[in-house]
């Protein structure tokens, strides 16, 4: 294996590890009453941690885009799994960057609702953040079964060339 494709698939795992630690440890820790009972307090741990980890994530996915670039590179621009990963971790970054977007406007519309006179205005605004929230967390976990996807897949094709169509057999020579 490469170095370029094992630092590759070393800095995919060490973001799955901070991703699922957050999604399966952090987050529904917070949230729980025995832990944090106000629920707005709990919004705002797990937006300070979000804002923390999307600095974290996104110096990790462009690092990992910047080593598959250059491990594509050094293949000669053949269709490689080091390819695929640069496109994957591409992709992350783009995501990471979404989710940046989609956190802030997340903390401005829950601000806008605290604000509001009446329980009907809340209302509205508290819609408009779930709507964030559940696309937030698709795009979360969306990329989160991408990440895996290509590290199993990178870890599983050693530093051998994808063969995007078969090259017609030749047939034997008789002689």
């Amino acid at each position: 294996m490469r170095l370029s494709k094992a630092v590759t698939l070393f800095l995919l795992s060490l973001w799955i590890g901070g991703a699922m630690t957050f999604a399966t440890v952090v987050a529904p820790t917070l949230f729980n009453a025995d832990v944090l009972p106000d629920r707005t307090l709990a919004g705002s741990v797990v937006g300070a941690v979000l804002k923390r980890l999307f600095v974290v994530s996104t110096d990790v996915l462009a690092l990992t885009s910047i080593v598959s670039l250059l491990g594509w590179l050094a293949d000669r621009r053949r269709p490689t799994p080091m390819g695929i990963l640069l496109a994957l971790s591409a992709i992350l970054t783009g995501a990471s960057i979404g989710e940046e977007a989609l956190r802030r406007d997340m903390v401005r519309i829950n601000i806008e609702q605290r604000n509001q006179p009446d329980d009907a205005s809340a209302a509205v605004w508290h819609a408009k953040f779930m709507t964030r929230h559940r696309l937030s967390t698709s795009i979360y976990s969306g990329a989160l079964i991408l990440a895996l996807v290509g590290v199993a897949y990178g870890a599983s094709h050693g530093a051998q060339p994808v063969r995007l169509r078969r090259r017609p057999q030749k047939a034997p020579v008789e002689s």
